[in-house]
């Protein structure tokens, strides 16, 4: 399995993926909770959501992973100039355009069904787009800030100032072409990270609240001849603040 992402929602502030902790603006309070792992729903995300789609109230009721379409490179600081999602193969996908000084940059991303983006156009947001690998493992990585610098929207992209590594390690299999070892994905700022599995789970970092999801893992091949499209290790993860 090669590519099952985290996401996390954030509720308060938050910082990026390089080296050392960024200070950063505290973004605005965050909306109320019904209480512990329950979000309230939200009227501007609700303005843009498709009918059929449902708010979360709580991380146990995520399903699925999120899904960046490989697109390149791009860049944009500005704000959201359009933003649509249509059903598609169990998630939702949504396209989210950017404006920025030197043109508008978009991205395709698919999000379980319980979850939207945490934005709505006009929201003046950062968004990072980059493409990992190649061929058939050819993935998109984007990163959605706002204008504080605090992470909206994470897929496999960690703001600066945040690290990504293996956590706890969670199961072997054993294998005629190699063993696999997986791992919880850690991600965050150094000494904050959150431990993140294939099961959706709440965490806050720095006072920012967030929903999760990742997979990481290592594989020892077994002889010289690697398999086609063989990947010996990573870290996928994906991150979305909570509403």
């Amino acid at each position: 399995m090669r590519r099952a992402l985290l996401v996390l929602v954030m509720a308060c502030s938050g910082s990026g993926g390089g080296q050392g902790t960024t200070a950063i603006p505290p973004p605005p309070p965050p909306p109320s909770t019904v209480d512990a792992g329950v979000v309230a729903p939200d009227a501007a995300v609700a303005a843009i959501t498709p009918p059929d789609i449902k708010q979360v109230t709580a991380a146990t009721q995520i399903k699925g992973s999120a899904y960046v379409e490989p697109q390149g490179y791009a860049q944009a600081k500005g704000a959201v100039k359009t933003l649509t999602g249509i059903p598609a193969r169990g998630r939702v996908r949504w396209t989210i355009v950017v404006a920025g000084a030197k043109g508008d940059a978009s991205v395709i991303v698919e999000l379980p069904p319980q979850l939207a983006p945490p934005f709505v156009v006009g929201t003046n947001v950062q968004l990072d787009l980059r493409t990992s690998g190649g061929g058939p493992n050819a993935f998109g990585n984007v990163r959605v800030l706002d204008e504080h610098g605090v992470p909206l929207l994470l897929v496999d992209y960690a703001p600066d100032g945040w690290s990504v590594d293996y956590g706890k390690r969670l199961k072997v299999e054993k294998g005629s072409t190699y063993d696999e070892v997986t791992y919880a994905a850690k991600v965050g700022p150094t000494g904050k990270e959150l431990e993140l599995g294939s099961e959706w789970r709440a965490g806050t970092i720095d006072g920012v609240r967030f929903f999760g999801q990742g997979f990481a893992a290592k594989r020892n091949l077994h002889g010289r001849a690697a398999p086609p499209d063989y990947v010996g290790s990573w870290i996928d993860f994906t991150m979305i603040r909570a509403l």
